[in-house]
Order: C-alpha cells, then sequence, then structure tokens
C-alpha cells in the first residue's frame, strides 16, 4: 500500500537587501563600489518579522549581534535604497528557518557580529570564527540550509550584491524604505 503524500503550502519568505545611511554603511558602499551594504531575512511582506547580524547600539560600529530589524523606527533606514526579494518555500523549510532563527535569536549572546569576516571579504581569503557572521553570510547559510544557493562562494565571502545577482530570487520592490513601507500593500 502506497501512503498519500501530504500536499506542502507554499509560503514567501523575504530577502531585504538595503543601505544603511551610517558611516559603516557609507565606508562599506565606498570600498565595495556597490549600491547596498547589508542583507536581512523576513518571515512577512510587512518586514516585522526580520532579522539579521547588525549593530546592536546604532552609534557603536564595534558591538554586533543577531538583530530583529526594525525598519519602521530606525530614520537611518527610512530614505535608504532598498531591493526586496522574494522566495518560495514549503511548510517544513519555512518552519526550520524561522525555528532556526528564532533559537538563534533567543541565545543571541551566543553569537556575534564577524569583524574578522569582514576582513576575509576584502583579502578574499574566508576567516572562520564559530557563531559570528556577516549579515550576507547569515542570510546565505540560512538559505542554503533549504537548498537556495545565492552564489559559488563560501558563505564567509557572500556580500549583499551577491544576493541582486542571482536570478533564484525574484524582485519584487526597488526603492526606498519609507515608500516601501507606506505602500507595501499596493506593490506587493
Amino acid at each position: 500500500m502506497r501512503l498519500k503524500v501530504k500536499e506542502m503550502n507554499i509560503i514567501k519568505i523575504y530577502i531585504v537587501v538595503s543601505q544603511t545611511r551610517t558611516v559603516v554603511g557609507k565606508i562599506i558602499r565606498w570600498y565595495t563600489k556597490n549600491e547596498y551594504n547589508h542583507v536581512s531575512i523576513s518571515f512577512d511582506n510587512s518586514l516585522h518579522q526580520c532579522f539579521s547580524f547588525a549593530r546592536k547600539k546604532q552609534w557603536n560600529p564595534f558591538l554586533g549581534r543577531l538583530m530583529q530589524e526594525d525598519f519602521y523606527g530606525n530614520p537611518h533606514y527610512h530614505q535608504g535604497k532598498m531591493e526586496l526579494f522574494q522566495c518560495e518555500v514549503n511548510e517544513d523549510e519555512y518552519e526550520a528557518l524561522k525555528t532556526r532563527v528564532l533559537t538563534m535569536y533567543g541565545n543571541q549572546d551566543v553569537y556575534k557580529y564577524s569583524y574578522k569576516g569582514i576582513v576575509g571579504i576584502v583579502l578574499n581569503r574566508p576567516l572562520y570564527q564559530a557563531n559570528t557572521y556577516t549579515c550576507a553570510h547569515f542570510v546565505s547559510e540560512l538559505l542554503e540550509s533549504v537548498d537556495i544557493d545565492i552564489t559559488e562562494k563560501q558563505h564567509e565571502l557572500t556580500v549583499p550584491q551577491d544576493f541582486i545577482d542571482n536570478h533564484a530570487l525574484r524582485n519584487v520592490y526597488t526603492g526606498t524604505v519609507q515608500d516601501y513601507l507606506e505602500n507595501k500593500e499596493a506593490i506587493i
């Protein structure tokens, strides 16, 4: 007797590639010659359930960890540009991604921003350090866990531009963060 396989619903997740309009963000954009310097993963199109590795305190670039992004309350995002990408996953993949992120977030003191990883990107040599991530490394590794490959590079060398260049992700919005937040129902 053959068991009937349960059909899985498709759920959309979102990848936000953005500009942080901070001094560090400007330096990263100047060095890379790219328009964007930050990547986040969101479990909803409102961007309320959005996570990434970023600075803990807005004005201190030296303390970073896994953060829940605040696009609504952080003025450094509002006039910044963003590209929003949509990706489809099944229910099990969605739950696995969300569980992993929320588990890491619940233990956020264990995970740190990888400043060593930034040096590795500059040197084009992955410099692995346990429990540390750059924003792009984090999102790239998460997506690969559900068989969505962003780049052929090692995760430690992934940069925001790699998400823009990836054709598996569907761009659903390009513009300012503020415009998206005010008009998201009409956009998606």
